[in-house]
């Protein structure tokens, strides 16, 4: 499935997304449009609660739908005009956003469509019709619709290190009719109030609470760092790398599913130290292996952790020992994380477009980040040879 961008914020120069992907890394300038594009695709994953009719109408004949592949590109050219219809509602503003959703007509032959209502054809591009539901229409289109898009989706935002510390204050915001905030940062935010029961021990806790040096607690609708020496303390006293951290953990605690999780995450790597930013990656890219991971950064630091483990991939698939290269170099990689280089899409923002960039046998070329690190090693080097 694709996200065709036409005008979307500074994006004016028609651009292509592939949502199909595992792994989509969004990086580029500042204003470019990342942020507009990580919320319309929540907004497109999330879309149940927005869009409960599309005006198009299949063809019965013989209790049967031959769904051509016309019709399933009419079908999401309807889906898309349905959300555009809805953007004011996405972004709590009146945008004039142009975009649009394609599928590729064989990712719908290989669907597995099943209903109590209806169910796929052996013939892959029909549906046979069970039932007589006066609704079947509505619900065969929607039913195609999830089975690209079934996830469950939360949004993380860059602006997040002030509601661990505001956190008794965010109901009554969230519930004025003046709340200023966007649709995804709302549902993140009801998602802190109403859902932080049941939680989850895994791996990936356990890995968040050794970076915390704790963890994050409620209690009497406040939030409190509880360090694993020492008192509790309230989260304005917290480091900003708690408070940055907070809401990831929140994910991974509270909110996780136990399959079909997509997170997309604004710039996780925001006042965390270097070897944080490292931890933080990985813990991502092992999330991604079994989910789906949208990640906006500006850190060469992030960018440089994702050429290595494809670096890494494409020294497995060329035979070697990654084993015993770790433990001869002593690198400190983490061999149990598995991703091809297929498995991860990475876009350029910048000039009024989106660009892709592409990943050859020898890892890839980070666009703005390579370019910047050249640069400041070439002044580094320069200065050092002037010292000599």
């Amino acid at each position: 499935m694709k996200l065709i961008l036409k005008k979307v914020a500074s994006i004016n120069i028609e651009s292509e997304i592939d949502l199909s992907k595992k792994i989509i890394v969004f990086v580029g300038l500042n204003s470019s449009g990342k942020s507009y594009v990580s919320q319309l695709i929540w907004a497109i994953f999330n879309h149940s609660n927005l869009i409960k009719e599309l005006n198009y109408e299949l063809k019965i004949e013989n209790s049967s739908i031959d769904l051509k592949e016309s019709n399933i590109k009419a079908i999401f050219k309807e889906f898309s005009n349905e959300l555009k219809k809805v953007v004011s509602k996405i972004f709590n503003f009146k945008l004039n956003l142009d975009f649009e959703i394609n599928v590729d007509y064989q990712e719908y032959l290989n669907l597995f469509i099943s209903d109590i209502n209806f169910s796929k054809n052996r013939d892959n591009s029909k549906i046979d019709i069970i039932s007589e539901d006066k609704n079947i229409n509505n619900k065969i289109i929607f039913s195609i619709i999830e089975n690209f898009i079934n996830y469950n989706t939360t949004y993380i935002p860059s602006t997040r290190e002030f509601l661990p510390q505001y956190y008794k204050a965010l109901q009554p915001i969230i519930e004025s009719s003046n709340s200023s905030q966007t649709l995804p940062i709302k549902n993140i935010i009801n998602m802190m109030i109403s859902n932080l029961q049941n939680p989850m021990e895994t791996e990936i806790t356990k890995e968040l609470e050794n970076i915390l040096g704790g963890e994050i607690i409620k209690e009497s609708d406040e939030l409190f760092f509880e360090p694993k020496e020492g008192e509790k303390i309230p989260m304005f006293l917290s480091s900003s790398m708690t408070n940055q951290l907070t809401l990831l953990y929140f994910y991974f605690k509270f909110w996780l599913k136990n399959k079909n999780n997509f997170l997309l995450i604004d710039e996780p790597e925001l006042n965390l130290h270097p070897k944080i930013k490292i931890k933080i990656t990985e813990i991502l890219l092992k999330f991604a292996q079994n989910n789906k991971l949208l990640l906006a950064t500006h850190s060469s630091v992030i960018a440089r952790v994702f050429i290595n483990y494809i670096l890494m991939d494409l020294s497995k698939q060329k035979g070697l020992d990654i084993k015993k290269l770790i433990d001869e170099e002593e690198l400190k990689i983490d061999n149990n994380i598995n991703f091809s280089k297929d498995d991860i899409k990475i876009y350029y923002f910048g000039d009024g477009s989106v660009k892709e960039y592409k990943i050859n046998g020898f890892g890839m070329h980070f666009g703005t980040f390579t370019e910047v690190d050249e640069e400041l090693n070439l002044i580094e080097d320069t200065f050092f040879e002037s010292l000599r």
